[in-house]
């Protein structure tokens, strides 16, 4: 049975990301999660984590192990670490083996939706009209 400590570094921009992470701290009741936004100021620079790597996939670092996992790797180490989801970690093993996980994975993160925040002042917060978009794309 896996005891080691883990930290979840998820996309704090992506509401089904924070979906998840809040089903997955009620579940972590032995507290070996530890959940860190890749959005937040400095953790990318502290960790040596890829920022266009982690727009793409969830990452996991395993303090025990000095190991970080990306995607389906991710969640089986997540998998391991929560007893309400231990039933499924053979399953995801395969599924990554066999290729048909990380494909399933990339799949669903390609089609979540990113909303950045932290561009706000006085509780208003500027969304750019599709114009701007257009623009800025140029």
């Amino acid at each position: 049975m896996a005891t080691e400590k883990v930290i979840v570094f998820y996309d704090g921009w992506c509401s089904f990301c924070k979906k998840s992470v809040a089903h997955l701290r009620k579940w972590d009741r032995r507290g070996r999660l530890q959940f860190l936004s890749f959005r937040e100021e400095g953790i990318t620079e502290r960790y040596g984590l890829n920022v266009e790597r982690l727009e793409q996939r969830m990452h996991t670092y395993e303090l025990d192990k000095d190991r970080v996992r990306e995607g389906i790797h991710s969640i089986r180490v997540i998998a391991r670490q929560v007893p309400r989801l231990r039933a499924f970690v053979p399953l995801l093993w395969v599924a990554s083996v066999i290729g048909l996980g990380q494909f399933v994975y990339d799949q669903i993160a390609a089609r979540r939706t990113i909303l950045p925040t932290g561009g706000c002042e006085d509780g208003v917060c500027q969304v750019p009209s599709l114009q701007q978009q257009k623009e800025e794309d140029g």
